[in-house]
């Protein structure tokens, strides 16, 4: 976390405390990958390793590749251009100033 937002040592305390107050309010915790995980349960965090889960990845069949054209699956024209962006809306990740311009 320190790395990530370059708090002194008082405010990554402060930060760590908010968090762990926040996620204190949840029965379980569902985490991403196994380096969460071990963040959150290790001596920084403090959590019970039986209340931290790895979630599955995994994708609904619609999702998956097909052999069709975008002409086709989005009605538009082949030489059209398409933007997909898979993540959270938010200020940080710069979404919101994208134009209809690219």
């Amino acid at each position: 976390m320190k790395k990530v937002l370059t708090l002194d040592k008082a405010s990554n305390d402060r930060v760590k405390r908010i968090i762990r107050a926040y996620y204190k309010l949840f029965d379980k915790l569902f985490v991403l990958n196994t380096d969460q995980k071990l963040w959150l349960t290790g001596k920084k965090m403090e959590f019970r390793e039986s209340s931290v889960c790895n979630t599955a990845h995994w994708a609904e069949p619609c999702f998956y590749k097909r052999d069709v054209s975008k002409a086709e699956t989005l009605l538009l024209e082949p030489e059209s251009k398409v933007l997909l962006y898979a993540g959270r809306l938010s200020k940080e990740k710069g979404v919101l100033g994208v134009t209809r311009d690219f």
